[in-house]
């Protein structure tokens, strides 16, 4: 028997790049916002998300922090998962998240980019995003708990640890 596939989201899942955004966006304005000002996913704070995300690639997708506790849990889920890893990308900004997957030890793991994460097939998606999960057509979906996602009525987890015991209702874990 194969195992289920499992798509999880990279930022916002498995790397935390909202501090880093803040940091950048906050650099060029002359009143800074918090975390807690940040109540939905679009960011509309920021008017021209392409330019800022290419401006400040470096910074938000190579030196964001990896999540607590990463590594570990992806160890457990890749004895009984396929796990893949999804995200949407600028062309521009690819390099730097490849650079920091390996930097993660987490380069072994596939990794597919697109803007339509509905195209991945899977059993299981994590996204930090509700639209993501609210059109995908996996089965089993959960929205990854954020500060901008408080709003969405979706089955949560607040950690890796949290789905492996959420998948254990599925599966044997």
């Amino acid at each position: 028997m194969s195992k289920p596939i499992l798509i999880l989201d990279i930022d916002g899942v498995i790397r935390n790049i909202l501090p880093s955004i803040l940091k950048c966006y906050n650099w060029s304005v002359p009143f800074p916002i918090s975390e807690k000002d940040c109540n939905k996913y679009d960011l509309a704070f920021i008017s021209d998300k392409r330019a800022f995300f290419i401006k400040h690639g470096e910074e938000i997708f190579r030196n964001s922090p990896m999540f607590p506790e990463v590594t570990e849990a992806i160890g457990i889920l890749k004895k009984v998962c396929k796990v893949i890893f999804v995200s949407s990308q600028y062309d521009e900004n690819i390099d730097y998240t490849n650079d920091w997957l390996s930097s993660h030890n987490l380069s072994d793991i596939e990794v597919i980019y697109t803007w339509d994460k509905n195209e991945v097939q899977s059993d299981i998606i994590v996204d930090d995003c509700p639209k993501n999960l609210q059109f995908h057509n996996a089965p089993v979906k959960f929205l990854f708990d954020a500060v901008y996602n408080k709003d969405e009525d979706c089955k949560r987890v607040f950690s890796l640890f949290h789905l492996i015991h959420e998948l254990s209702f599925y599966m044997e874990v």
